[in-house]
């Protein structure tokens, strides 16, 4: 299976590198909205790495340690290196 799905990201094309800004013109966009969402029960079954016990809440200061989870289940599946282009 993990065969399979290493050929598939493969034959993926090219790959694509997402940029977001931290901000505009000097302004810090977490000093003025803040981004929140809950995970659902599927995500949960699927190993989402909560970053609270006990909480589904979800928010932009989470995402460098739901990253760093990822990574590293990424790592165990699919070797070491796996996410790089």
């Amino acid at each position: 299976m993990v065969g399979l799905q290493l050929a598939r990201c493969r034959d993926a094309g090219p790959t694509l590198v997402l940029y977001v800004a931290d901000g505009f013109s000097g302004a810090l966009f977490r000093n003025y909205a803040t981004v929140e969402f809950e995970v659902d029960d599927a995500l949960v079954q699927a190993g989402f790495p909560l970053p609270r016990p006990r909480s589904r809440l979800v928010t932009q200061e989470d995402f460098p340690m739901i990253i760093q989870k990822t990574r590293e289940a990424n790592a165990e599946t699919f070797g070491a290196g796996a996410d790089a282009p």
